[in-house]
């Protein structure tokens, strides 16, 4: 009976030791993942001169930008000479006239991605989408400004 029951305790202690030893190593690999984790937030978070090379590489971000800054300075041109106003420079930094910047930026950006990645990815229906809809809110946004300026 006495041999029996060490060798049942032997048995117990190897089962806790061996949960012990599961415990233990889910735990590290469980902290592993919590670092990996944490490594990963901070690698994302990190902005150097590698950053802004991978940042100076992205064609649609650079055609909206330059589209935008083109549009926003057409601004006093176009005014001057559709709706025969006098030269404003200061029509250049302002919101709203034509052109729509953001329609502008849009369908540039919708455009070069198709440009870049094919017009049959699924990116550039997005992008299509997207420009869509911020050309019809631009254009239902100028009608109500209008109809509330002629009231």
């Amino acid at each position: 009976m006495l041999l029996h029951s060490f060798s049942f305790s032997s048995r117990l202690l190897q089962s806790t030791s061996q949960s012990v030893r599961i415990d233990y190593e889910a735990n590290h690999l469980c902290s592993r993942r919590r670092n990996l984790t944490v490594s990963s937030t901070l690698a994302s978070l990190r902005f150097g001169t590698d950053v802004i090379v991978e940042i100076a590489h992205n064609k649609p971000l650079i055609a909206a930008t330059l589209c935008a800054a083109a549009g926003q300075l057409a601004k006093p041109f176009m005014a001057s000479i559709l709706y025969r106003r006098d030269f404003d420079p200061k029509a250049a930094i302002s919101a709203g006239g034509f052109p729509s910047t953001h329609s502008s930026a849009a369908v540039v950006t919708a455009m070069s991605i198709g440009l870049e990645r094919g017009f049959s990815d699924s990116i550039f229906g997005f992008a299509v989408v997207y420009a869509a809809l911020t050309m019809y809110d631009a254009q239902g946004v100028r009608r109500e400004v209008g109809v509330h300026a002629r009231t």
